[in-house]
């Protein structure tokens, strides 16, 4: 899946200044992660991440999969750096 916001902030990883935690994304992403591994895919990749909150929410993500199912496909982050 892709997430694509009106202001390009998705590149810049300007959308998570607001945030204090990381409850919001690991939802936005633990939702699609259980859909897209339903499909059985060989490999889970979170690609053009611009915000280390962003990372720290798919790790907790990818914590929470393994504890609640029993196949989890091996998982890829792909980092986006500016500046």
């Amino acid at each position: 899946y892709g997430a694509i916001l009106a202001d390009a902030s998705e590149y810049t990883g300007n959308y998570v200044k607001s945030m204090t935690d990381t409850s919001t994304l690991v939802q936005f992403h633990l939702e699609r992660a259980r859909i897209v591994i339903e499909a059985n895919p060989d490999i889970l990749l979170f690609e053009t991440i611009p915000a280390k909150l962003e990372v720290l929410s798919i790790v907790q993500v990818l914590d929470l999969l393994h504890q609640e199912m029993s196949q989890v496909p091996p998982a890829m982050i792909s980092f986006c750096c500016t500046g």
